[in-house]
């Protein structure tokens, strides 16, 4: 969004004007005379709920690059005199709208912060506002700087402040405040990422926030890497197919490694980044095309709507698998070939199942029961056509 601003006018107290995208008002400013340049922003409109702050920013510094120096006069406030001689830029852009509060902060030379005021039922710990709201800022790409409770008209208040990790929108951070005031109320908080949260987080290149809680489940998993020998070949073909044999389908995320808890939880710990990783067989993207090719040769059926895509991150680029979840009368899905003294043997054929956090060959009871239970369904589809 290209964001233009135009001054409207000074004096000796303040600066005002406005902040455009095209034909559309976003905000209405005006600066006091601090020595710290704060410039109150207000009149947010819809459109303006997707800007990019550091879009503000530029706009702001491009425009108005002298902001610091024109506003006050030494001779009537002579303490600002060293304050001009070194003169330090800063924003801050306030939201307030049913009850959510926040404010954006930008000091020229450091990252920008949040800081949410979130009203909050004494009956939650401290310790567990502070863990769920870790969790949610670290999703909105932010990171927890300082907690602290204060009262406000009988309310009881979390002055909430995190650093930006990524450039942040209105909407972000809109929702974020939402999530942060239902998990500082809620007894019974469900924290748990759900797989589409997931997979929209790594699209997005976030994969670093969900380092250090994401575990392993009935639809996520992680490998530092994929080795394309025999053996490699058809593992890879078993990670995807226990996903599709599975109730939620799932994601593989290739590039990461996991670590493993006192209670034998793994838990995403570190990107291995497939670009750098010199025992990549492949550069990324013609990875990426090698994984597809496995998948269409070695699993019957194909999963329908599985994607297998590069994905760029702050520290490199990964690989993300994903398989949505499948229907019961495709099921289910077989995995043809076997790695014997290193070649592949397409006479031998398995069906893969996802445990809790693994998965698990199907013995040939429960693959008899499987067939059988397919084959009853087409033929009571067909007798379904027939009548």
């Amino acid at each position: 969004m290209n964001l233009e601003v135009q001054e409207d006018g000074r004096n000796k107290s303040h600066t005002y004007g406005t902040i455009w995208a095209g034909e559309a008002e976003l905000f209405a400013f005006r600066n006091f005379g601090y020595p710290d340049n704060e410039l109150e922003i207000g009149m947010i409109s819809p459109e303006a709920m997707q800007v990019h702050f550091g879009d503000i920013i530029s706009a702001f510094t491009k425009k108005i690059p002298d902001l610091n120096l024109t506003v006050g006069d030494p001779a009537e406030w002579p303490e600002f005199s060293t304050w001009r001689e070194s003169p330090t830029m800063s924003l801050t852009l306030g939201f307030n709208e049913e009850d959510i509060w926040f404010t954006f902060d930008w000091i020229n030379g450091q990252p920008p912060t949040v800081t949410f005021s979130i009203p909050f039922a004494q009956a939650v710990p401290e310790s567990e506002v502070r863990q769920r709201s870790e969790r949610i800022l670290l999703r909105h790409g932010m990171k927890l700087l300082s907690m602290e409770e204060y009262d406000e008209y009988k309310f009881h208040t979390w002055s909430i402040q995190a650093a930006c990790i990524k450039d942040q929108r209105l909407s972000d951070a809109k929702d974020c405040a939402q999530l942060l005031t239902i998990a500082a109320h809620s007894i019974v908080w469900p924290d748990e990422l759900s797989r589409a949260e997931t997979l929209r987080l790594i699209r997005l290149g976030q994969v670093e926030t969900l380092l250090g809680w994401l575990t392993e489940n009935e639809w996520f998993d992680a490998k530092e890497s994929v080795v394309l020998d025999a053996r490699g070949t058809v593992e890879f073909a078993k990670d995807l197919a226990q996903f599709a044999n599975g109730s939620a389908g799932g994601l593989l995320l290739i590039g990461a490694k996991t670590s493993k808890d006192e209670g034998g939880v793994e838990t995403l710990s570190k990107l291995c980044p497939l670009d750098k990783n010199p025992k990549s067989p492949q550069p990324v993207a013609r990875l990426a095309q090698s994984l597809r090719d496995i998948a269409t040769s070695h699993i019957y059926p194909l999963p329908e709507g599985l994607q297998i895509e590069v994905v760029d991150t702050s520290k490199g680029q990964v690989i993300c698998a994903h398989i949505p979840k499948q229907a019961k009368n495709v099921k289910p899905f077989i995995v043809t070939g076997e790695a014997v003294f290193g070649k592949i043997k397409n006479t031998f054929f398995s069906i893969p199942v996802r445990t809790h956090d693994g998965n698990v060959p199907v013995s040939s009871r429960e693959i008899y029961a499987l067939l059988a239970g397919r084959m009853i369904r087409l033929q009571d589809r067909d007798a379904g056509k027939e009548g």
